[in-house]
């Protein structure tokens, strides 16, 4: 995986104030702060890695507000394609 957003939920869209065609193909980091994408980028890796296991970086909203998370990451496969 990239870090692509492969799909999308009802209830994290209503949340954050995206569409799906926001989202979708988009870097994982979208849905993060601007100001902590080096160290959300950073958390993504070492996840994918199996360094790490949860994130606590906030999620940003469409509008800029800001939403404190627990976010985890489970490998496995996506209409065929590791994910």
């Amino acid at each position: 995986s990239n870090g692509s957003i492969l799909s999308t939920n009802s209830t994290a869209l209503a949340c954050l104030g995206y569409e799906p065609s926001d989202l979708i193909g988009e870097s994982v980091l979208t849905v993060h702060p601007p100001s902590l994408h080096q160290e959300a980028r950073q958390a993504l890796e070492a996840m994918l890695a199996g360094e790490q296991n949860t994130c606590l970086i906030p999620l940003c909203t469409k509008n800029g507000a800001w939403i404190p998370v627990e976010t985890r990451i489970v490998q496995g496969r996506w209409s065929g394609r590791e994910a």
